[in-house]
């Protein structure tokens, strides 16, 4: 059948509305599209995000890694917050909407960690790992006693909630990042969480964040393109979004505005850009009229900012 996004939007948008519908959405997700597994790939895609924010902050820093770090999103492997406790940062304070890990995936990201370990993919990454950490990492497979309380004897503290209502401590982190997050929580909400942000971040610290601008949909389904989803109407995109992965479609310029209207500099600004043509073969609605095309071609993004004193 051509076009499947139909398919998987419909589907999200009824189990949206259903009561239990994330339990339902975990079910279907791992026993009938299979969605919920820890590939090489995926798993490899986790750690190279998880180096480029250690190298972030490294390039600002002249070396060394981050002491403290908050990461908004933890998603379904916590694979970036014990990536960068094997590298050597102190604490990860990673917080999620809503709780996503369990016991079996968990397992697996120990597994996966252990696995590219023991090949020497680790290293080939370039995650210089702590020997005491491996160690633990290996014991804990053994014997786990579920993800929170494991993730904290790593230094890794797992929350689920709006991130704005957590306690953060007094210390303040020298880091703060974020994975394909940004682009699913609604834009009003994104104002206020980089102003909680501002108030948390250290004199020094970075704010690193990855940002998928594209049709989620596209990932995959090849028959649409990555701005498949910008033709419809304000409106009409509401009926079609569902709370389950909502998609705010917003562009380049807006995050821009968000670092610098929020108490943030700019220092790096690293896109990736989509296939002119099929841009050219889409018609967007008149809202998203007058973002030069250079702009629009835009899918992917890094931001690594800084605060304005800094």
């Amino acid at each position: 059948m051509k076009s499947k996004w139909w398919l998987k939007a419909i589907i999200q948008k009824l189990v949206s509305i259903l009561p239990g519908n994330r339990r339902i959405n975990y079910l279907f997700q791992r026993y009938v599209t299979t969605g919920l597994v820890l590939s090489d790939e995926l798993f490899s895609d986790k750690l190279a995000h998880a180096m480029r924010h250690i190298k972030s902050y490294q390039g600002s820093h002249g070396g060394g890694v981050p002491v403290r770090v908050l990461e908004l999103g933890t998603g379904w492997f916590p694979v970036v917050p014990l990536a960068f406790v094997l590298t050597g940062v102190s604490e990860v304070v990673t917080v999620d909407l809503h709780a996503h890990i369990r016991r079996v995936m968990w397992k697996s990201t120990l597994e996966k960690f252990i696995g590219f370990d023991a090949s020497g993919k680790l290293e080939e990454m370039g995650l210089s790992t702590r020997k005491e950490m491996k160690e633990t990492i290996r014991e804990l497979l053994k014997k786990s006693s579920g993800p929170v309380a494991d993730m904290k004897l790593l230094g890794i503290i797992s929350l689920a909630g709006d991130i704005q209502k957590i306690d953060p401590g007094e210390n303040g982190f020298d880091m703060v990042c974020s994975n394909n997050v940004l682009e699913h929580i609604p834009p009003a909400s994104l104002v206020e969480i980089f102003r909680f942000f501002r108030s948390l971040l250290r004199k020094g610290g970075i704010m690193s964040h990855f940002v998928d601008m594209s049709d989620h949909y596209s990932h995959f389904d090849p028959d649409i393109s990555p701005w498949h989803f910008l033709k419809f109407s304000a409106q009409t995109w509401k009926l079609i979004d569902n709370s389950l992965q909502p998609q705010n479609r917003k562009r380049l310029p807006f995050y821009r505005s968000l670092f610098e209207d929020n108490g943030f500099r700019i220092i790096s600004e690293q896109r990736r850009t989509g296939n002119r043509r099929l841009l050219e073969q889409e018609t967007p609605d008149s809202s998203f009229a007058g973002i030069p095309l250079q702009e629009m071609l835009v899918t992917h993004a890094h931001f690594v900012a800084v605060t304005e004193e800094d």
